[in-house]
């Protein structure tokens, strides 16, 4: 198809090119039917987000009932919001309300990062709401928009099937059943929107330059603020640095132009942690205070370094998590639970099918170098950081926020029998409303 006729040129190419009516009405019918599957596209997006929002309001519903059950409290409409803030809820909910505070002899939010409970606050002092409202909407928001966004960037990167692909990636990110969290008083889905915007402008950076086009000049700086605004929201937030880096690397034609944006880029793509740190070195004379407070939630003492990295190499965490022996054995942890519905149990299950589908993904060139490098940082940071200490614990949570792994999932989904794929899906749902059902009761689902 011919975008103009030749005879839509002007003999001089200096004045402004005169368009035909005929070409004109092209180019608006096209932009006509972007903006019309766009809109199709973000109400789809919305409908499998109102689907699974359902699934974990029907757990925190049967959560409620069986915590009702257990410890006879008058039902109220307090009782049903203080079911999404177990866990590091509760401590999201008292920065908001008090700010950090840091003592080193006992547990304190200050392992908690700043940007979401920032947001909440924002909210409610802007709305009036209640704290545990606000903590809600910021979560469930920031979760419709990483619906809305995922195929939206798959459509960026697409091969010339995103449409089936895309399809498939929102059922596999709202059923996820670690995803229970995106929808409480946690910070996993305020992280997830902020990655996927950052690779959402780091590839329309790099597709702009694939096309010998000049990208626009927002593009770049927009992906280092949103980079620097993810490392203040969850530690994993420093993985977003690689794509970064490796998406400087190619775009750059010399080794002098590539490290002198490397050096301009990465530090400034670590502002939101800076400023983290910068706030508790001029509260508490520590810059790592907020590493210091990690040291309450660890299940297992902290070997030295040679013996941790000898056990993480021969993955120690994972045998841990079902030896009766172990601090972390997941019986420990989730001593009331079953197997089949402890989130602890499955942890391990759900980092090792993560790595399986990165691996996987990257043969197949279902994902980009981009994808890879950030998917494979953001494994690699729990499971070095914490996995000797704590196990596998809240292993899920990082799978789950980790999207380049749905898109992998969506592929898989797209060519496998359908009658085995709408049976993991109904497995997943089961899950996930099982975990929000225990988590809204009071058990521990990390």
């Amino acid at each position: 198809m011919k975008w103009l006729d030749p005879s839509d040129f002007p003999d001089d190419m200096s004045k402004p090119i005169p368009f035909s009516s005929e070409s004109r009405s092209r180019m608006n019918r096209r932009g006509s039917t972007h903006r019309t599957s766009a809109l199709a596209s973000s109400l789809e997006a919305a409908g499998v987000w109102y689907l699974s929002t359902l699934v974990s309001l029907l757990g925190v519903s049967l959560g409620v009932q069986l915590a009702e059950h257990r410890t006879a409290p008058p039902p109220s409409a307090a009782r049903f919001l203080q079911a999404f803030e177990h866990g590091s809820g509760y401590w999201f909910r008292r920065v908001v309300e008090e700010g950090y505070s840091y003592e080193r002899d006992r547990p304190s939010g200050l392992g908690l990062f700043p940007v979401y409970p920032l947001l909440a606050r924002a909210l409610a002092v802007g709305t009036g709401l209640k704290t545990i409202p606000a903590l809600l909407l910021v979560s469930n928001l920031s979760l419709l928009g990483a619906f809305i966004m995922l195929p939206a960037y798959l459509r960026l990167r697409s091969t010339g099937d995103a449409k089936r692909d895309g399809g498939w990636s929102l059922p596999a990110l709202g059923l996820f059943p670690a995803g229970c969290f995106f929808h409480m008083c946690y910070s996993e889905s305020t992280f997830l929107l902020l990655a996927i915007l950052t690779m959402f402008a780091l590839e329309a950076f790099r597709a702009a330059h694939a096309e010998a086009r000049a990208a626009p000049t927002w593009l770049l700086p927009s992906a280092v603020f949103l980079t620097g605004m993810a490392t203040a929201t969850r530690p994993v937030g420093v993985a977003l640095l690689a794509p970064l880096a490796l998406t400087v690397w190619q775009m750059e034609a010399t080794m002098a132009a590539r490290v002198r944006c490397a050096a301009i880029c990465l530090p400034l793509g670590c502002w939101g942690l800076f400023g983290f740190m910068a706030f508790q070195f001029t509260r508490w004379d520590d810059a790592l205070a907020f590493v210091h407070a990690q040291m309450f939630w660890r299940w297992g003492p902290s070997p030295a370094w040679g013996e941790k990295f000898a056990s993480l190499a021969t993955l120690g965490p994972f045998r841990a998590t079902y030896n009766e022996s172990a601090a972390t054995y997941w019986a420990k942890i989730d001593f009331n639970g079953t197997p089949w519905l402890s989130l602890a149990f499955a942890d391990p299950i759900y980092f090792l099918l993560a790595l399986a589908a990165l691996v996987y993904g990257s043969r197949k060139r279902w994902l980009t170098p981009g994808e890879i490098a950030l998917t494979t940082v953001m494994l690699l940071i729990p499971y070095v950081a914490k996995g000797e200490e704590s196990g596998t614990l809240s292993m899920g949570r990082y799978v789950a926020v980790a999207f380049p792994l749905y898109i992998v999932a969506a592929k898989v989904a797209a060519r496998g029998p359908r009658a085995v794929v709408a049976a993991l899906m109904a497995l997943s749902g089961g899950l996930l409303a099982a975990y929000t059902a225990r988590f809204a009761a009071g058990y521990p689902i990390l």
